[in-house]
């Protein structure tokens, strides 16, 4: 990765700074801990979400059924 990331610095010199950034993140323990524990939130937020959507139309479908056979 080095050496691709060498090559990209040469046509873009803002990449460096995007290296040297990115370099220092990995390096810190504690920024790694704190990425990861947002990405575990985020991910489980988002598993709630889908359940709670996928109960939300299936409580949809129920009503709709007893409102059609009352019809």
């Amino acid at each position: 990765m080095e050496g691709s990331m060498s090559e990209i610095v040469k046509e873009k010199p803002i990449m460096e700074e995007v290296q040297k950034k990115y370099n220092n993140f990995i390096k810190s323990r504690l920024m790694m801990m704190e990425y990861e524990k947002k990405e575990a939130y985020l991910h489980g937020n988002q598993i709630m979400l889908d359940e709670e959507r996928r109960l939300g139309i299936e409580q949809g479908m129920e009503k709709g059924i007893e409102q059609g056979r009352k019809e």
